[in-house]
């Protein structure tokens, strides 16, 4: 009979899911709709394969070509959207159409990027174009203000006999021109700035091309001027007509541009995820064996998938194979198995190490542990019910979340919530309200006696190290591991025999109703004990064990003692509250002596009050909440797993391909 979810729930110990590893034989040319079946379902974890043909290799790398333009085109694409924006892709894919669409949405990616540089390469044109105009206006305006209203004419002509130009030069390189062509007039002399002057020549025509050598030399610019029978401020009029036209088309092409851009960020969405989702598939592929005839994939499933998997596979395919394979030389990958809310706390099982297949899964274990620590840490009713409530809808609206809806996001969040109960269910138990109680029923719990706290986080630290000691002891027992099973019985022998002895005699402390004999036979046991730890350590780490086996003894004590940090932080989170508390109390009362305006006092020092309130208490839940799991996931860590826990296994990778609901488009910056 299947266990109910309240007894999965409040199981200490799970392990992962069984698997079976089968192999998948089918005809070539249903490759495709085998591996969009088989990702559909989402159950099996692929293993590489050897042997890819070379055909089968180039065409899956024309693939992974294809995925890489459009990595290109997105970037080109992203590169010219200003700010990112988080579009939701709404529509559904089908996995048998999967590379179909990408091919297709690869097309309207292609179509796009060359509308957006056509429009680009445009605005560049006329920018540059633009800019020339304003150039010669500026100038223009400049040899109007000195030289008159002149004729075009007399700025730049080639004639039979003469020649005239406007040349933008240094000022000390007009001395150079004039001395080497003597025949060479100055018609007018126009200042740009400190260093260049507008200078209007008039010369003969036989000096015409040693003139221009003569510019290129001294890296002067002849200002292209219109041959026309215009008058200067008549092409000026003319000019900045042009530019204002020109202007106006260049902001009418931006406008095109970003509603181009707005009119598609669905598409280049759906385009980021499709490409994440193609890839994905490729190389899932390349994991495959490819034959001459056939195509195979081989993998693990969980053991409760394999049926559905046959019935799936042989009602849809009319040529496949599918069979179960013992495989010795690879290990398994793990898979949790865990229910709600244990489930949310396998990121922390991770942060530590995977289980190995058939091995414990403590994420159980981890979760209770988080939950009376963090909570006896963190106790109190109004910062729990806070930290709930920052969590649910304070902390996605802050902008530190790029993308909310991220599944790591989401279960961490799932997680913190949990621990945001436990707090404000010890918060409960020791009556306990941003520092202040309640004094309409007794505390379970009484944080304001230090003694007492302290007693209790010790009693916990004996219970929790010692059930890593006992679940040594069972890990070694099944394993057969003779060395660590006598030197974990030894320990928890010698510690539950000494601890009455040594609380009897030196303490006056009688945990037993026993006389003081028996008293004397536990100090004879627990020594019994201390030699079956030394002959463990001895058949673990041979002769160093008869000397490391003190190490222990003392470590034990240390472990149970790091667990008076629980009431420490318990202390100091409380304590903080109430001074802080009474600070804006203090505060106010002297604010309202101080100032002797009835009503003015009271406003004002009930404002200064509720700042100061408001500011320590939130910085107070801040370090808290750090302090609280900081220090969870170090007694979990240092104090606890490694006592019975190996890990060092690998993470159950499903085939399953899930178009993400939420992008984040434009996060790469203008190109």
């Amino acid at each position: 009979m299947k266990p109910t979810k309240t007894v999965r729930l409040l199981r200490l110990i799970y392990y992962p899911e069984r698997l079976n590893y089968v192999r998948v034989i089918t005809l070539k040319d249903y490759a495709d709709d085998l591996t969009s079946t088989l990702q559909e379902l989402g159950v099996i974890h692929l293993e590489e394969l050897k042997n890819l043909p070379e055909d089968e290799l180039k065409l899956l790398k024309s693939k992974l070509a294809s995925a890489d333009e459009m990595t290109q085109l997105l970037k080109f694409i992203e590169g010219n959207i200003d700010d990112a924006k988080l579009v939701e892709v709404r529509s559904d894919l089908n996995m048998a159409d999967l590379e179909s669409e990408f091919l297709k949405t690869l097309q309207h990616i292609r179509s796009l990027k060359d509308k957006m540089e056509a429009i680009i390469n445009n605005v560049n044109e006329l920018g540059s174009k633009l800019s020339s105009y304003e150039d010669v206006i500026k100038y223009l305006k400049l040899v109007y203000t000195s030289c008159g209203d002149t004729y075009l004419t007399n700025l730049n002509f080639e004639g039979d006999l003469l020649f005239a130009k406007l040349i933008k030069v240094k000022h000390e390189q007009v001395s150079t021109i004039s001395n080497a062509l003597r025949d060479l007039s100055v018609v007018c002399v126009a200042k740009i700035d400190d260093d260049h002057l507008l200078v209007n020549y008039l010369g003969f025509k036989d000096d015409l091309n040693k003139f221009k050598g003569l510019v290129d030399e001294v890296k002067a610019e002849v200002i292209d001027v219109p041959q026309s029978n215009l008058r200067v401020q008549e092409l000026v009029n003319e000019l900045e007509s042009k530019v204002a036209t020109l202007r106006d088309m260049v902001n009418k092409l931006t406008l095109e541009l970003g509603k181009l851009i707005n009119e598609n960020l669905e598409l280049v969405a759906r385009a980021k995820a499709l490409q994440e989702v193609y890839v994905d598939r490729v190389e899932n592929i390349l994991k495959s064996m490819m034959s001459e005839y056939s195509y195979v994939v081989e993998g693990w499933i969980p053991e409760r998938s394999y049926e559905d998997l046959i019935n799936t596979l042989y009602s849809k395919f009319k040529y496949i194979y599918v069979e179960k394979l013992r495989r010795s030389d690879v290990e398994p990958p793990t898979k949790l198995n865990n229910t709600m809310p244990v489930r949310y706390f396998e990121v922390i099982t991770k942060l530590y190490s995977i289980p190995r297949y058939g091995e414990w899964d403590p994420t159980a274990l981890i979760t209770y542990s988080f939950f009376i620590f963090f909570g006896l840490m963190l106790a109190d009713v109004i910062y729990g019910i806070t930290m709930i409530l920052i969590l649910k809808y304070v902390l996605d609206r802050i902008g530190f979340i790029e993308n909310p809806h991220s599944e790591g996001y989401v279960n961490l969040k799932k997680m913190l919530s949990v621990l945001g109960v436990s707090a404000t269910i010890f918060g409960f138990l020791t009556n306990t309200y941003a520092g202040y109680s309640i004094p309409y029923y007794t505390p379970l719990i009484n944080v304001a006696d230090p003694l007492s706290f302290i007693s209790l986080a010790l009693i916990l630290g004996l219970v929790h190290v010692n059930l890593a000691h006992f679940l040594g002891v069972v890990k070694a027992l099944i394993a057969s591991d003779r060395a660590t099973l006598l030197s974990e019985l030894g320990l928890l022998i010698a510690e539950f025999t000494s601890l009455p002895y040594i609380l009897y005699y030196f303490l006056n402390v009688r945990l037993l109703s026993l006389s003081y004999v028996y008293y004397d036979l536990l100090l004879y046991i627990s020594l019994v004990g201390v030699m079956v730890l030394i002959i463990g350590k001895f058949l673990s780490i041979k002769s160093v064990g008869l000397f490391l086996w003190i190490f222990d003894l003392t470590g034990l004590l240390g472990d149970i003692f790091s667990y008076t940090r629980l009431a420490g932080i318990g202390l100091a989170t409380y304590l903080m509250a109430r001074n802080f508390n009474d600070l804006a109390l203090m505060t106010a009362n002297t604010i309202q002596s101080t100032i002797n305006i009835p009503v003015l006092n009271f406003v004002i020092a009930s404002a200064v009050a509720l700042i100061i309130v408001l500011l320590t208490n939130t910085i107070n839940l801040a370090f808290g909440i750090i302090g609280s799991f900081v220090h969870s996931l170090r007694l979990c860590f240092v104090e606890f797993l490694p006592k019975f826990y190996e890990g060092g296994g690998r993470e159950f990778k499903s085939l399953k391909i899930q178009l993400r609901k939420y992008v984040v488009v434009g996060s790469l910056g203008r190109v």
